[in-house]
């Protein structure tokens, strides 16, 4: 970078070019421009020079692993990035200002060259997601489970099925009471016909395998169970 001497050196000499009639033009220079008398437009030579001034790009990202690969290319000794987690995105100022390591003088810069990577869930948690929250009766908690079972690793695949088959056998009884085990589970018990008396155990927790965002290792996560009885009917 061209000191403030050498700077303003170059604008004198460029002056007296201009006044003598001629103007000066190195493709391979960066920073140049042209005098114009009054009622003219000034026009910016870089589109004329070999490589522009500076990069000016906003490159954006939804793969971490490329995020990752793009930095390390152009990586800067006065790179900034910050991360937002209310977003879910990390934010990148390639050329962002620097500092003179002998005097300590900020040196400002463009900041025209970023990129940013933003965080996009799997569709396999917004599925997950989409349930948290959300009262449902137990044959659309069944019908839920039924789908997703693919993404359980607790309970067994079988123990959800069998799961769905009760949620089914049981959508017509009155539930009356539940009663938590030890294990952490729940036993509820119901009324069929106002005589039949039975109960199903369900559990406290599932088990998800799953990315949580798109091109992420697939990792464990537990969903809690919250039961409620309301008016007879087993709500989740």
């Amino acid at each position: 970078m061209a000191d403030k001497t050498e700077f303003q050196a170059k604008i004198e000499h460029n002056l007296a070019l201009a006044s003598m009639g001629g103007v000066g033009f190195d493709r391979n220079a960066y920073g140049q421009y042209a005098v114009v008398p009054d009622g003219h437009q000034l026009q910016s030579l870089e589109k004329f020079q070999d490589r522009p001034n500076n990069i000016k790009t906003d490159h954006r990202f939804v793969s971490a692993k490329s995020f990752s690969e793009y930095l390390t290319r152009f990586f800067t000794d006065s790179m900034l990035i910050t991360a937002s987690s209310d977003k879910a995105q990390m934010y990148a100022v390639i050329d962002y200002h620097d500092a003179d390591p002998e005097c300590g003088v900020v040196l400002p810069s463009h900041g025209a060259h970023k990129a940013i990577y933003t965080a996009r869930k799997t569709d396999k948690i917004k599925a997950w997601l989409s349930m948290c929250n959300t009262p449902l009766g137990q044959i659309d908690f069944g019908l839920f489970l039924e789908e997703r079972a693919v993404d359980v690793i607790q309970p067994m695949a079988a123990e959800i099925m069998e799961m769905v088959m009760q949620f089914e056998a049981t959508k017509k009884v009155e539930f009356k009471s539940s009663t938590r085990l030890a294990d952490g589970s729940r036993q509820f018990s119901y009324v069929e016909d106002n005589q039949t008396r039975g109960g199903i155990t369900l559990p406290d927790k599932i088990i998800v395998r799953a990315p949580i965002y798109q091109g992420m290792e697939p990792q464990d996560i537990k969903f809690l169970l919250r039961y409620r009885i309301n008016e007879g009917s087993l709500k989740f």
